[in-house]
């Protein structure tokens, strides 16, 4: 996560258990929610999501699109979206999110969820 400057300010990774990247965006969206939620940016800045999936994003703006097997993610999301906050989405360029990369290649051994912020 990075402040409005674009310096890194806070970083997870970890274990998914998400069937398929559509479920793995969509939990690490939420993560991503928590995060700021925890670090206390909640209602001091805002939090743009920038994510790498056009078929999350298309679900996100038109909620007719989510399926049935997704609906589970987008309750929780939903919750998590309804707290007060500067929230926004965008699509990532190709090739654009490598720390997401490098981070989900990191998480694929870890037995638990790593958070950090400074």
């Amino acid at each position: 996560m990075k402040d409005e400057e674009g310096i890194v300010r806070a970083l997870f990774s970890g274990p998914s258990d998400a069937c398929d990247a559509e479920s793995a965006e969509l939990g690490a969206i939420i993560t991503a929610m928590d995060v700021f939620t925890d670090i206390g940016w909640k209602g001091s800045c805002s939090l743009i999501v920038e994510m790498g999936s056009k078929v999350v994003y298309n679900w996100i703006l038109e909620k007719s699109r989510i399926p049935w097997s997704q609906q589970t993610y987008f309750a929780d999301f939903d919750r998590k979206r309804a707290c007060p906050r500067k929230l926004s989405f965008s699509l990532a360029e190709v090739g654009g999110n490598e720390i997401a990369d490098a981070l989900v290649s990191a998480g694929m051994s870890r037995p638990y969820m790593f958070k950090a912020w400074w």
